[in-house]
């Protein structure tokens, strides 16, 4: 008697299914790729997409046949570069991409980065013809990157260097549509397989689909471009990691692109300044209690005291105690960084200065971790790569003795000095010479002092000028007025007039509140660019300070001509409008910036302002109440709010609201005698 059959058990026949399944899809990815059918990912980044997206070159006719030019509209972001649509027979064509540093900033093309490996590689490789293509954006971040990659992918290119980070965090991004972490991840994944893709264009054949990623504008818009700034920095982990996530997966993007074109690439982790850089923006940890943020406010004013006294010894214990009370502040890590420098502790001081660097709310200057991810991606596709951070810090070393690089290798936060340009076309040599797109002569190198003497040579006094010029710009957009007004001087001596440069001084003597010092700035600034509508806003906010209405109201009126939704143009308006009797024309411009503005607490104040003296308590009320909303530390928000309850007679809201106010700053006098006054019987 024969036994009886055993039916598999649940478990082994799921298995048996799940592996004939792979298996299918298996051999159907095998086929797809047959058929050249290519993974989502290598063709769209998931994140974000663009609205009105351009080319960076466009044709023109000549003699040699059709011409790629810089397109008309991108040449305030990047270099006039021209190259033949059909690559002549034996040219190297390398592409660098990437942001202001791949541009040259604070120079152009002529002493970019690039520049330095056109001579380098005439010189290393006679008799081959290298075409350095600069494709350096400013503010360009990766994701703008890698659609530069894919648009010149159609040139024949032989290599791509990629130096892309500084700018990751400028523009204002949001991931509709996406969650975190393991739904993120299948996501990515499936976005690296056929199988996907060829279901999703199935999909979107069917029906008119939305685009689900974030969409960005055509060109870059900064968050630092705006009137607020700084203000639109806060802490945002969460937003960070998603960030990172994205960054890795343009750099893996680029690199398969540039493979599928048969270019060789190198990734390039960015380098920066870390001494002599404060934070952008340094906030208190979530965590730390009230009183010990006063603490580490009052040990920061002492260690930094005694920092620019000279006494860094004396510096560094306020300095340790201020970072262990609160390790997230970043000022509370740069400062202690500077002490433990200027005390001769390089590694502990480097340790600090990058903790500072990588708690910046606002970061622009690449986080450590970005170093990580490019070798990574760098590894993971098969990509060149090249550690400038390694190499910045070893000239560092070899120069200066330690390993914390600063003013003396940087111009300014991430942009190198010439030096420094130099140093990384020497490395891009190397790291194109192992990816085998060139073959450097033997001895080559003798070439280097006539190559240097040249390239140097093309710094003159007006190029020098417009550098400083460029820098201090750059400084006073990222809030670093003193620095900006310091080289904006010096590019004033080589320029004469200058409109950014008078702009950088006004912008600094306005925030040490020298009102008719930064109205002459500011006047020098409109007088030698008219059209200059960010100076004439300016110039109003000086004349408004110094005790000049009229002379503000002129300027309001320049600058609302060219910008008529100017939000806070409008709100600066209704005040002094306010003040000059015109109590219809002040509402009807604080309601308008309002409107416009409908996040910004002074806005709402001033709204606020203008209805109590328009007699609409109520609705005066209403404003300053949204104020304190949106801002809960807007202190004359609640100071009006708590004078205009005690008009009413409402004494119980305004002693509330002068308590919030006592709470914030328990010195101010002014609320403690209106509490007193709130809670008399």
């Amino acid at each position: 008697m024969t036994a009886p059959r055993r039916r598999p058990s649940r478990a082994r026949r799921a298995a048996l299914q799940l592996t004939l399944l792979l298996g299918g899809l298996l051999a159907l990815e095998a086929l797809l790729a047959v058929y050249g059918v290519r993974p989502l990912a290598d063709t769209e980044d998931p994140f974000v997409g663009f609205s009105n997206a351009l080319p960076l070159f466009v044709e023109r006719a000549s003699p040699d046949g059709p011409l790629m030019v810089t397109a008309p509209g991108k040449i305030s972001l990047f270099n006039e570069q021209s190259f033949l649509k059909d690559k002549p027979a034996g040219t190297v064509r390398i592409v660098t991409i990437g942001g202001s540093t791949t541009y040259g900033h604070p120079y152009d093309d002529r002493l970019s980065y690039s520049a330095w490996m056109r001579e380098m590689l005439a010189a290393a490789q006679p008799g081959t013809r290298f075409e350095v293509i600069n494709c350096g954006g400013i503010s360009y971040a990766s994701y703008r990157d890698a659609n530069l990659v894919e648009q010149l992918c159609a040139y024949e290119p032989d290599a791509f260097i990629i130096y892309s980070g500084p700018n990751e965090f400028l523009e204002d991004r949001t991931y509709p549509g996406l969650a975190g972490g393991a739904l993120s991840t299948l996501g990515s994944w499936l976005a690296r397989t056929r199988t996907f893709t060829l279901a999703r264009r199935a999909v979107d054949g069917l029906r008119d689909a939305p685009d689900m990623r974030a969409q960005l504008p055509a060109e870059v818009q900064t968050r630092l471009g705006h009137v607020a700034g700084l203000e639109l920095y806060s802490r945002d982990d969460a937003l960070r990691t998603r960030i990172l996530e994205h960054y890795r997966a343009n750099l893996a993007r680029m690199v398969r692109l540039a493979h599928a074109a048969g270019a060789r690439i190198v990734l390039v982790a960015p380098a920066s300044e870390l001494r002599d850089c404060a934070p952008f923006k340094s906030q208190p940890g979530e965590d730390v209690p009230p009183a010990a943020r006063a603490e580490v406010d009052g040990l920061l004013d002492a260690a930094r005291s005694a920092l620019a006294a000279g006494h860094a010894a004396e510096a560094l214990s306020p300095a340790a105690r201020a970072a262990a009370l609160d390790p997230r502040r970043a000022l509370a890590r740069y400062v202690l960084g500077e002490s433990l420098f200027a005390t001769g502790r390089h590694a502990e001081a480097r340790a600090a200065l990058e903790a500072a660097r990588d708690e910046d709310v606002c970061p622009l200057r690449p986080l450590t971790v970005m170093r990580d991810l490019v070798r990574e991606v760098a590894a993971d596709e098969g990509a060149g790569y090249l550690d400038f951070v390694a190499a910045v810090d070893d000239e560092c070393e070899r120069r200066f003795g330690h390993r914390v690089p600063g003013h003396e290798q940087f111009l300014d936060h991430v942009h190198l000095d010439l030096d420094g340009y130099e140093l990384l076309a020497r490395r891009l040599l190397d790291a194109l010479a192992e990816q085998g797109v060139v073959t450097p002569a033997p001895g080559w190198e003798a070439a280097l002092p006539a190559l240097e003497a040249r390239v140097r040579a093309r710094l003159d006094a007006p190029m020098q000028g417009i550098a400083l010029r460029n820098l201090a710009k750059t400084l006073d957009w990222a809030g670093k007025s003193e620095e900006a007004a310091r080289l904006a001087r010096q590019a004033l001596d080589l320029l004469g007039t200058d409109a950014e440069s008078s702009f950088a001084l006004g912008s600094f003597a306005l925030q040490e509140q020298r009102w008719d010092e930064a109205a002459a700035h500011f006047r020098d600034a409109v007088q030698a660019d008219p059209q200059f509508a960010a100076a004439w806003l300016d110039l109003a906010h000086a004349e408004q300070r110094a005790g000049h209405p009229a002379e503000a109201l002129e300027a309001l009126d320049r600058t609302l001509l060219m910008q008529p939704d100017q939000g806070q143009a409008l709100s600066l308006r209704a005040l002094l409008r306010d003040e000059a009797g015109r109590g219809d024309e002040a509402v009807a411009d604080a309601r308008r910036s309002a409107e416009l503005l409908p996040n910004d607490p002074l806005v709402a104040n001033n709204l606020g302002l203008v209805l109590a003296h328009a007699g609409r308590l109520d609705e005066a009320a209403a404003a300053f109440a949204a104020a304190v909303r949106l801002d809960p530390g807007h202190v004359k928000s609640r100071l009006n709010l708590a004078r205009l309850r005690l008009r009413q007679g409402r004494h119980g809201e305004a002693a509330e609201q002068l308590r919030a106010v006592l709470a914030l700053q328990p010195d101010d006098a002014e609320a403690r005698a209106l509490l007193a006054a709130a809670e008399a019987p």
